[in-house]
């Protein structure tokens, strides 16, 4: 779990002097940095960019709420030290049309990271869902038998959240990890297939969804609490 401490503020571009305050900095417990918030000047602005580092210190985060509601940001660029954008980190930035960022760098995405951007809205118009790298972002849209793309390693969480009109889902092998609630309250999924590659399969992952019947490979070996709450039936293999 990243965990942030004490306030830092930054500068855009780092090592100029005199330059506007836009972004504030939190240090991580691994000691590396987190963008937390954008400054009263930073809410002003258009156009962001994230920086590799911070006082010679990787940044590898962008905090959860870190851009939320920030109707007047139009584009982002992330450097490619960044690896976790966590949730809610650039919720309902509704001007928000460009997001450029290394997708083999990325490794987590919490929920709604991008949700109510242009960005996402564009991607989803001609995709259909999202995904950011190896990433499941958002499946919230697809319908009725669904099988998740060979390249995706992990599901983000909340990605499939209440989606009430998929009714089967093929997870490939090759997938590791099923985030918090990825599956959550989706009602009308009768069957999931679990690929032996499987690790993780987080809290709530499958909670609510009333009509699945799911059976858990023996090779699954970290299932976290509520992941199958008020599921129809799950039967675990032996082994």
């Amino acid at each position: 779990m990243i965990m942030c401490s004490a306030i830092i503020l930054c500068f855009t571009g780092c090592a100029k002097k005199n330059t506007i305050q836009y972004i504030r900095y939190e240090k991580l417990d691994n000691g590396t940095y987190c963008v937390k918030e954008l400054t009263d000047a930073g809410k002003d602005v258009s156009e962001i960019t994230i920086p590799s580092e911070y006082e010679g210190i990787k940044v590898t985060t962008i905090g959860r709420g870190a851009f939320q509601d920030s109707p007047n940001l139009k584009a982002v660029h992330i450097a490619d030290s960044v690896t976790s954008i966590l949730e809610n980190a650039f919720l309902h930035c509704s001007g928000l049309e460009t997001i450029e960022l290394s997708e083999s760098t990325i490794e987590v995405i919490g929920a709604n990271a991008f949700e109510g951007t242009k960005w996402q809205s564009d991607i989803l118009a001609d995709k259909g869902v999202v995904i950011v790298g190896s990433i499941y972002v958002h499946g919230k849209q697809v319908s009725g038998e669904y099988t998740i793309p060979d390249n995706v390693k992990v599901v983000a969480a909340e990605a499939f959240k209440d989606n009430k009109n998929i009714t089967k889902v093929i997870i490939p092998e090759g997938i590791k990890s099923l985030g918090v609630y990825s599956f959550s309250s989706c009602e009308s999924l009768e069957s999931v297939s679990i690929p032996e590659s499987l690790e993780k399969i987080g809290y709530g992952a499958f909670s609510y969804c009333s009509n699945l019947s799911i059976i858990i490979p023996k090779t699954v070996k970290n299932v976290d609490n509520d992941a199958f709450l008020d599921i129809k039936e799950i039967e675990y293999q032996e082994g």
